[in-house]
């Protein structure tokens, strides 16, 4: 078979399902190549869409079979059920790079999101994946969910294990707090940033802040590969981290880079 891909976002990275789709092909022996209309007739063309805003593919396309997919067209439904899209992302970064998957979480969201299918409950939610290189080297995890075992003072729970490495048990107690550990599901309503409204899927500041402190100490070094709005960065300026951030996008990348810029010199006045 002749296989032609198209990636609509016009990527200078690699595109994960074009390259899954290339590498099965190519496998079965078949022909694999970028789609172009003068190339001649294709059996079969991918397109990849990631984002919805990303104009489609507008010219004839030859081929006797054209299959679309991606976020972009908010394909997210086989029959009525879910493709499963992104627990294969995240297995792919398990399985094939090596990562732990150290968490899965939930952002739960109201007012905005995928409805998903009629015959299903609203969905508005997002997964939220934390991957490790072996052991997680830091975690901050956020004690702000009230205790319902509080009484008003610390106390004294219960001993727990401890002592040397020849078993003995140690006298290690645990104390009951105020606030309990929060739950690996968010609830944070889609807002727009100050300062963001010129980029279509911002993510609320208090999100990114909260994974940069978990993750991450003061003056650690956060990578932002699809910088977008500059919320990351933001977050990064207000938990006092260093940041780097890539944009292909150069009316994002020069807004973003003034949002954080203001958000440097506001830093500067107190």
């Amino acid at each position: 078979m002749k296989i032609g891909l198209i990636d609509i976002d016009h990527h200078n990275f690699p595109n994960l399902v074009l390259m899954k789709l290339s590498a099965y092909h190519k496998a079965q022996g078949d022909s694999v190549q970028w789609y172009d209309m003068f190339s001649g007739h294709f059996d079969r063309v991918y397109i990849a869409k990631v984002f919805t805003f990303s104009e489609d593919y507008k010219y004839p396309i030859d081929a006797d079979e054209v299959i679309r997919g991606g976020s972009g067209y908010n394909i997210r439904l086989i029959d009525g059920s879910e493709t499963g899209t992104s627990f294969r992302q995240a297995l792919y970064f398990k399985d094939e790079c090596g990562l732990n998957i150290h968490d899965t979480m939930i952002w739960a969201k109201d007012g905005g999101g995928a409805i998903g299918s009629n015959l299903s409950y609203t969905q508005n939610f997002e997964y939220m994946f934390v991957f490790s290189n072996g052991k997680p080297k830091t975690v901050n995890l956020i004690y702000d969910k009230p205790s319902q075992t509080y009484t008003g003072k610390a106390q004294h729970v219960r001993e727990c294990r401890g002592g040397n490495d020849k078993g003995d048990r140690g006298n290690v107690t645990l104390t009951r707090l105020e606030m309990s550990r929060r739950n690996n599901w968010w609830y944070l309503v889609p807002q727009k940033e100050e300062g963001s409204d010129f980029h279509p899927a911002v993510y609320p500041l208090k999100l990114a802040r909260e994974h940069i402190y978990s993750w991450t100490n003061e003056s650690d070094l956060v990578l932002d590969p699809f910088m977008g709005s500059g919320t990351t960065a933001v977050a990064c300026i207000k938990e006092k981290r260093h940041f780097i951030g890539f944009e292909l996008n150069k009316e994002y990348f020069d807004k973003a880079c003034k949002r954080v810029d203001i958000e440097q010199r506001q830093l500067k006045l107190f």
